[in-house]
């Protein structure tokens, strides 16, 4: 959750701060790391990830609740990443044979 402290003087400046959505923990915020569960955007602090990986340049965290639902699609999605790494395989094979075909004729 996302909280908004403003001070007023002869300028305004507005003041960020995050907390965490499970605990009301402060996070450090930071420009190069996300602080929120990047399937429900909720804000979680440290001790309330469940996971993280880099997705390339980008870490992912996951809180607990869309880590544990997402445990029978991640089931899922391996077997169809699998299924598309032999298909992708299969595809590479045929047009190796093909090629060697023309070559021969």
């Amino acid at each position: 959750m996302k909280k908004t402290t403003e001070r007023i003087e002869q300028y305004e400046v507005k003041e960020h701060k995050y907390f965490c959505d499970y605990c009301g923990e402060l996070i450090p915020y930071s420009r190069y790391e996300p602080i929120y569960c990047c399937m429900c955007e909720r804000d979680i602090c440290d001790s309330h990830v469940a996971y993280q990986e880099y997705e390339g340049d980008t870490l992912e965290k996951y809180c607990p609740e869309c880590w544990e639902l997402g445990k029978e699609y991640l089931a899922k999605i391996e077997e169809l990443e699998e299924e598309e790494e032999r298909l992708y395989d299969e595809w590479h094979k045929k047009c190796k044979e093909k090629t060697e075909e023309s070559k021969n004729v």
